[in-house]
């Protein structure tokens, strides 16, 4: 449970943008300095700036709808080394694994020696792409889906990529929502 001095002091570090040894690590990563520039960054923008190579893949679901999935290359990454695919919670993308910088989930699997992925749902500004839809010009069309399709079409299609690219059966699912 926090208390008012805890939380008076993680404030006074966010106005301030000083470090406090005696913060958590929890903390430190819920009121980490986030800035405008941080928003406008690619996930391959973000993932360079933590020394991490992307490979970018698209994935096309059986009902036409092309996702963008990323592949962290970590650096010194031994082969057979465990997976981790991480999908995003709803109005969000893969950003969302590595928008921290080195407290990210994505970063620290990555540098535990994870064979990282990162996986995009239909809808998001990496997967707007569709075999015979516009996401501008359709969009009625493009749009008329709901949590059903994500779990029948894009889960499926992005874990089964992920297996076949690492010749991996086991891949540990990571979600949020």
């Amino acid at each position: 449970m926090w208390g008012f001095g805890t939380l008076t002091r993680m404030a006074g570090n966010l106005w301030s943008n000083k470090k406090d040894p005696s913060m958590s690590t929890m903390d430190k990563i819920m009121f980490q300095p986030y800035t405008d520039h941080d928003a406008k960054l690619t996930l391959e923008e973000l993932a360079e700036r933590e020394g991490i190579k992307t490979e970018k893949h698209i994935v096309i679901t059986e009902d036409g709808y092309h996702l963008t999935v990323y592949h962290l290359q970590t650096p010194g990454l031994k082969p057979g080394s465990p997976v981790a695919f991480m999908q995003h919670g709803l109005f969000s993308s893969a950003d969302t694994w590595i928008s921290r910088q080195s407290l990210s989930p994505a970063v620290r699997a990555a540098k535990a020696g994870y064979d990282v992925w990162l996986g995009n749902n239909r809808g998001t500004k990496y997967a707007r792409e569709h075999n015979t839809l516009k996401a501008t010009n359709d969009y009625s069309k493009y749009f008329d889906y709901s949590y059903f399709e994500l779990g029948k079409f894009d889960a499926p299609a992005q874990i089964d990529f992920v297996r076949h690219k690492t010749g991996q059966d086991k891949v540990t699912w990571i979600g949020h929502s």
